[in-house]
Parts: C-alpha cells; sequence; structure tokens
C-alpha cells in the first residue's frame, strides 16, 4: 500500500482484516493523507474533506465500519448544509416538512418547481438503483451490451443520460435562489456546474441533500484514527516517513516497490493511494514499451481548480448556534455559484474527547481556476468579506488566523493544491460514485483520487472497500 489517505487505509484494514500480510508506506510522517490537520497557535484546523455522508448501515462508510468491528461516536448533523444569499439563508434540511417551511419563508414563488424538481430526481434514482451494481461503471463491451439492453427499456435513464441537468433546471422553471443552491452544492460535492453533468449525474451527486449527514467526533482525523488502530491491531504494518521512489516494474507488471533508501519490498499487489500526478510521470514509466505506447495511465483527468483558505478560530460563544458546519456564501446571487462567487464556510467539529477549550475553529475556502488561484493577490480580504457577513465584524473577533494560498496548501498536504474532477462520460457508468478505476497494469490497484470523483470521504471509501474486494477474490 502506497499513501495512508482514507482511500489507502480503508483497502489495507479490509485486507489485514482477512489476515493478508499489509505493509502501508506514508511518506508523511502522520496517516490522513489530506484528512491531516493542520496545528496552528495550539489548535487543530481541519483543512481536507470535513463533510461525512454514507454512515448509516449499507451504505459505504457504515459498511466499512461493521466489516471492521468499528463503532464511531456519531451526531446527525441537521441541516447538512446552508446558503447564504445577500438576501436570502436557506437551510437545506432533509426532512421535507422542515424544508418546504424554509422554502415559503424565503422563495415562496419557487417552492412547485422545487418540489417538481426533487420528485423527478427520487424517482430516477429509484430506476437507477434497481440496476445491477456489477454493472457499474461498466467495463468492457460486453458490461456494455448488457447495460444497454438494461437501460434501453427504460426511456427516462436513456434521456437523463442525454439530458444536461440546466435542461432539467430550465424545464421546471426553477427561480434564480433555487439555481445558486443547486449550483453551490454541485460545486461543492463534484467541482460541476449544472451544464456540465447529466441530469442523471447529479441525482447521485445530490444525494447527500435526501438522505443527509451526520457529525463524527473528531471529524474526518476521527475516522483516520479508528481505521490506523485497527490496521494495526490486525497485524498491519504501518510504516511512516517512508517515501516510495517508484513501483517495481517487471515483465510488463506491477511486483512491488522500491522505496527511496533503495529498499525493494515485493508484493502480490500494489495498491495506491496517490493523485494521478504522483503516479505518472513519477512512480510509473512514462511508456511501456513499442507495443503499447502513449499514457502510462490512461485516464480524462483535469486539475481544474486551486484552492485558497482562510483559517481562524472564535470564541465559542461568537459563533452562531445556527450555523451549520458548511454554508455556502454566494456574494452575487445574479451570478452563477462557482469559483469567486463561491466560499465555503466550514465549523470544524469539535474534538473526540469534546475538549474545545472554549474555542470553534473556522475555514473559508473558495476554488478557484487554477490560474485565478496561482495569482500574487491575497486572498484573505475576499475571504473575511465572505465570512463577515455571516459573523459581523468577525476579523477583529478572532483570536488566531491564517491564510493559505494553493503552494501554502500544497506544502501542507505533501501534493500540489489543485483540486482535480474526474472527467467520464455519464453515459457510460451512469453517474456511479465510488468506483475504483482500471488504470491498465497487472497487479496495480488506484483510490483516494482515482475514485469516481473522488472528492467525497463516502466515494473513496467505496472505491477503496471494491479494490480490497478484488484483491481479495485473487488466488
Amino acid at each position: 500500500m502506497v499513501g495512508a489517505g482514507i482511500g489507502g487505509l480503508a483497502a489495507a484494514c479490509l485486507l489485514a482484516r482477512t489476515g493478508r500480510s499489509v505493509v502501508l508506506l506514508e511518506r508523511a510522517p502522520q496517516a490522513g493523507g489530506v484528512c491531516r490537520p493542520l496545528l496552528h497557535e495550539g489548535m487543530r484546523v481541519d483543512l481536507g474533506p470535513t463533510f461525512l455522508s454514507g454512515l448509516e448501515p449499507g451504505e459505504p462508510v457504515g459498511m466499512l465500519c461493521q466489516r471492521l468491528g468499528l463503532e464511531l461516536r456519531t451526531a446527525p448533523c441537521e441541516p447538512p448544509f446552508q446558503v447564504a444569499l445577500p438576501r436570502h439563508r436557506l437551510s437545506l434540511f432533509t426532512s421535507a416538512q422542515a424544508l418546504a417551511r424554509e422554502m415559503r419563508r424565503e422563495c415562496p414563488g419557487e417552492q412547485a418547481a422545487w418540489d417538481a424538481l426533487w420528485a423527478e430526481l427520487e424517482g430516477l434514482e429509484a430506476e437507477r438503483s434497481r440496476l445491477p451494481h456489477s454493472l457499474l461503471p461498466p467495463r468492457g463491451w460486453r458490461d456494455r451490451l448488457r447495460l444497454w439492453r438494461r437501460v434501453g427499456l427504460s426511456g427516462r435513464l436513456r434521456e437523463a443520460m442525454e439530458t444536461p441537468f440546466q435542461a432539467t433546471v430550465e424545464r421546471h422553471g426553477l427561480g434564480e435562489i433555487g439555481r445558486r443552491v443547486l449550483e453551490a452544492c454541485l460545486w461543492f460535492l463534484a467541482l460541476r456546474m449544472p451544464r456540465e453533468c447529466s441530469t442523471l449525474e447529479a441525482v447521485r451527486v445530490l444525494q447527500p441533500l435526501r438522505r443527509g449527514a451526520k457529525s463524527l467526533a473528531g471529524g474526518a482525523v476521527g475516522l483516520v484514527d479508528a481505521l490506523v488502530g485497527r490496521f494495526e491491531r490486525d497485524g498491519g504494518q504501518l510504516r511512516l516517513g517512508t517515501a516510495v521512489e517508484r513501483l517495481l516494474v517487471e515483465r510488463g507488471g506491477v511486483h512491488g516497490v522500491v522505496t527511496t533508501e533503495q529498499e525493494t519490498i515485493r508484493a502480490r499487489a500494489v495498491v495506491a493511494d496517490v493523485p494521478p500526478t504522483g503516479l505518472t510521470p513519477g512512480l510509473l514509466p512514462e511508456h511501456r514499451g513499442f507495443l503499447r505506447r502513449g499514457a502510462a495511465v490512461p485516464g480524462p483527468w483535469q486539475a481544474v481548480v486551486g484552492a485558497e483558505m482562510l483559517v481562524l478560530a472564535l470564541p465559542a460563544v461568537e459563533v452562531p448556534s445556527v450555523l451549520s458546519e458548511h454554508c455556502f456564501v454566494i456574494r452575487r446571487s445574479a451570478e452563477e455559484a462557482h469559483g469567486e462567487n463561491l466560499c465555503i464556510v466550514r465549523l470544524s467539529p469539535l474534538p473526540a474527547d469534546g475538549a474545545a477549550d472554549g474555542l470553534r475553529v473556522l475555514t473559508v475556502s473558495r476554488y478557484l481556476s487554477r490560474e485565478a488561484a496561482g495569482r500574487e493577490e491575497e486572498p484573505g480580504p475576499e475571504l473575511f468579506a465572505a465570512l463577515d457577513g455571516l459573523i459581523p465584524g468577525v476579523r477583529e473577533r478572532s483570536v488566531g488566523q491564517r491564510v493559505l494560498g494553493p503552494a501554502a496548501l500544497g506544502e501542507l498536504w505533501g501534493r500540489p493544491a489543485g483540486a482535480l474532477r474526474y472527467a467520464p462520460g455519464s453515459r457510460d457508468w451512469l453517474g456511479q460514485r465510488g468506483a475504483g478505476h482500471e488504470v491498465g497494469w497487472p497487479g496495480l490497484f488506484v483510490v483516494g483520487d482515482w475514485t469516481f470523483p473522488g472528492r467525497v470521504i463516502a466515494d473513496v471509501v467505496s472505491g477503496a472497500t471494491e479494490v480490497a474486494d478484488t484483491i481479495i477474490r485473487m488466488r
């Protein structure tokens, strides 16, 4: 195992649980990948993924915990999201009755269109869920043929695959507020706008709005700590501070790794939890010989955005009790909610031990184009302005603050601070999320960023589970 992010840890735990010999190599001094917290002025700050869904029985994280015998201390997170516009603020409750009250209060003229849209999306998801999971995403022409036969019987699914979500939203006549809400959620969960994804893909992306989420004691770091503990108790070897120089490629396949200390570790299978830019070029050779020329790992990856963040701490009494753990601040309601017009405010969960020291930590982030994120201007004033709309005078009331641009985040995370998005044709995979990616190298499996789409912990865990089960079935 190369990389101890959530994906690498999940796969390693499942394999170690079956009695296999597993070595997990991580170049950083601690496990967790981008979930590793930043220690700033004695405070722990979660900079990576903080949205936790899929914790219920039968869902990805819930099933992982059941298989590993883990019990996580959770609490309902209601509402999971809030959206703040200049003149409106909506709490996106998972309860239909509570959400209806919000819509009636903030945008009564849009409630009928909103209800009709969600009824259509829920119907599509119910129909899609009846398809055999083994066919999603299809691998090879046989799977595609079988899937086409099943989908061909459903005009609704076929139409949803071919229709941009933007067209569906416009058909229902959703107003300005409703459009901004959907744009903000899609951008946060998938880095896509309604015009960039099919209706069926949007169905899958927006599931947390209907199913809700839970708050985990200690946040994502609490999950990391639980997985590390289980891995070591099951006999797994966790080697921190050990960097891999290259994968051991022999006879057209991957048969182990070579560390930067020139130690060779041979293995029946290698699982890489590293971003595409770290795998190739880097760990893999650039070409596969005369008969298999071209990129070492084919895949439609796009480094589309870079992250900017503001971190600050406030006395707990200064944080509004109505503030959700995730709030999307849209500066200009007449413009699309993404890039510079969307800031994501996250309220860090309480530590697992419940000690808050009278302070709460907030992060304000936005995802810009790589060109905009790389500019020299200091992003702090605009991020402060977004937060000031929620907590007036926040700059003067904070007790510690730090602004992090792409370069600083890249150094902290040990990887480029650009957010990747996977761009397969949704017609090929029906919006399925959390599926492993085929890299075309025998003996090599990939998790983490490589899963569909790699931005939500539940999807990463789902992809890691699929990879682990594939290795378990190997003779």
